[in-house]
């Protein structure tokens, strides 16, 4: 077969290509669309067999012998080769154009709608070195433009990163007292404190974030108070040596357990939110301390559950969508929903959905012009309301 590789790759070339917008797993081809039955449809998906022009050139050669094998005969022998294997390359020509819709041929095209973008799905686009270091996805364009496979990829320095926080091998560096800043709320997307306070006694009766810094003016550990001013949880700031991506260990007041619910309303779901005793919880930010990840690990090490997050904003109404994937230990999704933020950084809607990208219920959030109470409507996968109710978490805005 190495005499013939360059006409295998002749035939990989013309092999029917993933449209732009679709994905395909990468460790197996998809399956051809529901088409009507018909008496050559089970042979039209057939892939050429090279072996089978191989094995027949090669007992040619056999029975010719040493004698009868002439240059005539050499030469007959890989013309027909050559046909045959031309023969199985129009084939194919002519199935990637029944597939193209140029032809029939089989082939049935459906299309379906999503909310969901492929920039909502892939997130911005990085460097292969900022790749080394984080989770990513891993996608391939064919010669034509086409987006041909995506592959999610977690680095091995990476998973040995977050090893390394879930055994609590990660210290904070000694030196000089730290700098203690208060701030009102603690924004999750994106790791960082808003509504900062310079005096502590401001924030009587009600909750606040103590962050500390080092010398650097780096930060080094989140204690969230409720309001109270009993100790909720507490986040642990690393940063990898070359300064990139950003790992945080959230550790709840206690005996460690907790709900994600408690950190963020949003970003999480109720039914993946239980912390158990003796649990960790890793967080991985991005390039710019966007949220990227976060794994919940059982009192083995082993993940529970995990959420992925990506980030776009639209260029005409700068409305960002943060899409969230609720997946299990085994890789499996378990839940995928997105949260769309206004141009003031408000949240506007929160959506639930299908594997297939199809609406399960949605919930939008009305703001009024001067300070009244937000008022959240939900609705069904039909647009009915179900609910409705006033919101009081400051988590939703920072008015």
């Amino acid at each position: 077969m190495r005499q013939f590789a360059p006409l295998i790759a002749i035939l990989v070339f013309f092999l029917p290509a993933a449209g732009q917008d679709e994905v395909e797993a990468d460790s197996a081809a998809p399956a051809p669309a529901t088409a009507t039955a018909t008496a050559t449809a089970t042979g039209y998906y057939e892939p050429p067999d090279l072996q089978r022009h191989w094995e027949a050139a090669r007992e040619l050669f056999k029975s010719a012998g040493p004698e009868g094998l002439t240059e005539t005969r050499a030469l007959e022998i890989i013309d027909a080769l050559a046909e045959a294997v031309q023969g199985d390359v129009d084939s194919l020509i002519m199935r990637v154009r029944g597939f193209e819709g140029q032809e029939g041929g089989g082939y049935t095209h459906k299309y379906f709608s999503s909310p969901l973008t492929r920039e909502t799905i892939l997130g911005r686009e990085i460097t292969v070195k900022a790749a080394a270091r984080q989770p990513h996805f891993h996608a391939v364009y064919g010669p034509h433009g086409y987006l041909l496979r995506v592959r999610y990829v977690e680095p091995g320095r990476w998973r040995a990163r977050q090893a390394a926080l879930a055994g609590g091998k990660f210290q904070p560096p000694s030196g000089s007292p730290p700098l203690v800043r208060y701030f009102r709320q603690w924004d999750f997307r994106n790791l960082k404190g808003k509504g900062y306070v310079r005096k502590k006694k401001r924030l009587e009766g009600r909750s606040y974030f103590r962050a500390l810094h080092d010398a650097q003016d780096i930060i080094q550990q989140v204690q969230h108070y409720n309001t109270g001013w009993q100790l909720q949880y507490t986040l642990n700031y690393r940063r990898d040596a070359e300064g990139g991506s950003q790992y945080v260990e959230l550790i709840f007041e206690g005996d460690g357990s907790g709900s994600l619910i408690n950190v963020h309303p949003y970003l999480f779901i109720s039914s993946y939110s239980l912390v158990k005793p003796g649990w960790q919880v890793a967080i991985t930010t991005g390039e710019n301390d966007t949220l990227r990840s976060v794994q919940v690990l059982n009192g083995h090490g082993q993940i529970s559950y995990y959420y992925t997050y990506s980030s776009s904003v639209d260029e005409e109404t700068k409305k960002r969508t943060i899409r969230g994937t609720v997946l299990s230990a085994e890789g499996e999704i378990r839940q995928v929903f997105a949260l769309i933020y206004d141009k003031k950084d408000r949240l506007v809607r929160q959506a639930f959905y299908t594997s297939e990208g199809e609406v399960v219920e949605s919930t939008t959030f009305k703001y009024p012009r001067l300070g009244a109470d937000v008022l959240a409507v939900r609705r069904n996968a039909s647009g009915i309301v179900t609910d409705q109710w006033v919101v009081l978490d400051p988590v939703i805005t920072d008015r």
